[in-house]
């Protein structure tokens, strides 16, 4: 990312621009969002490592909380909750990455005992 861009105008431009999209149903796409701050050809590497993007994307992680940011991978978008529906939506969507992550974790366990056998912790590690 280009050294003088100004952080702290981008994070104002993310949240000014969110607030003008409240509700699912004037959600902001993500390309979007990158070309209205930063410009059509920033937008133009639709990756994953688009540098323009990621830094929407830690902005919007960092005040997702405040804000009440919405997003959702079945839905696509970011917009700020109109309703509980809206926090119900992103809420459950935590709550079934944290229980993916919980039976990734008992899986990778389950399968050290099977590999290694189940070994005694000679100290305790808080």
């Amino acid at each position: 990312m280009e050294s003088n861009i100004d952080i702290a105008e981008v994070r104002r431009q993310v949240l000014y621009i969110l607030s003008l999209h409240k509700g699912r149903e004037n959600r902001i796409s993500r390309w979007e969002l990158v070309e209205k701050i930063f410009g059509r050809e920033a937008a133009a590497n639709r990756g994953n490592n688009n540098q323009y993007d990621r830094k929407i994307r830690d902005i919007i992680e960092e005040h997702r909380d405040e804000y009440m940011i919405c997003s959702s991978s079945g839905i696509g978008g970011y917009w700020l909750a109109a309703d509980m529906e809206d926090v119900d939506l992103i809420a459950q969507e935590y709550v079934n990455r944290s229980r993916k992550m919980e039976e990734r974790a008992r899986n990778i366990r389950k399968r050290g005992t099977e590999t290694f056998g189940p070994q005694m912790k000679l100290f305790k590690v808080n």
